[in-house]
């Protein structure tokens, strides 16, 4: 009975040595990490009093990083991209060392984040800046896309003269594509939550593309409709007013 005390005790004993360790391991990388995003933010506060171009802008530093603990450098996951929204529209950069940095002018702006790879869900979120701000986003963890996950589009193309062939045209989204079967209509599985383009050409029309928000494990349905081209004669007529007008004559 005094034996089996003694070696509950001495394994108890282990345990809470293997705890503190683990615990002390723990609060040291959690210091390493915070004196990294200490440096990183005093270089980025220097750069903007320094560097003309950039004084009195704010900083924002996305650290991106994959759930299934990829690489986006080397072999493992390629076209990591960050946008950043603008007046009109985003700026897109390639993510290189699991980071990238944006520089912004205008501060109480509200602008949107969005890092995404090719097979991994879309990350998107909020961000407003003040001025010469440094902001370090370190949790940017994109997802991968399963079967749980991923999402379905299906559709049917529609031409304006119902007598053209609608079977055989292909359609794109992101990097899936398919083909329309007899009566025009199209399926595209597997897709990632992420802002996409579906489009189609088909000889002698315009349109056929529609832009969708397209969440995780969501199925929608989306139809695209193409209108024949036509020709337009443009005339020029001077005007009373002294400016110049043109009109469109088919």
């Amino acid at each position: 009975m005094i034996k089996q005390f003694k070696n509950d005790a001495l394994i108890k004993l282990l345990m809470a040595f293997i705890a503190i360790e683990a615990m002390m391991a723990s609060i040291l990388a959690i210091a390493e990490s915070n004196i990294e995003i200490d440096k990183a933010i005093q270089q980025a506060r220097e750069e903007i009093k320094m560097n003309g171009h950039r004084k009195g802008h704010h900083i924002l530093i996305v650290k991106a990083v994959t759930k299934d603990q990829k690489a986006f450098t080397g072999q493992q996951v390629f076209g990591v991209k960050a946008e950043l929204q603008r007046w009109l529209g985003y700026r897109r950069r390639s993510i290189s060392n699991d980071e990238y940095k944006f520089y912004i002018g205008k501060p109480g702006v509200t602008y949107e984040l969005r890092v995404m790879a090719p097979g991994y869900h879309q990350f998107s979120r909020e961000i407003t800046f003040g001025e010469e701000q440094v902001v370090i986003w370190e949790n940017v963890v994109l997802e991968p896309v399963t079967s749980d996950t991923a999402s379905t589009i299906t559709g049917t193309l529609w031409l304006e003269s119902s007598k053209d062939k609608l079977g055989g045209v292909i359609v794109r989204a992101d990097d899936s594509r398919t083909i329309t079967d007899d009566n025009g209509r199209f399926t595209l599985s597997g897709l990632r939550s992420a802002d996409l383009t579906i489009s189609a050409k088909v000889e002698g029309y315009i349109g056929l593309g529609e832009w969708v928000n397209l969440k995780k494990a969501s199925k929608i349905n989306v139809d695209l409709k193409g209108y024949r081209k036509r020709k337009y004669k443009i005339e020029w007529a001077h005007q009373d007013s002294g400016s110049w007008d043109s009109t469109k004559i088919e």
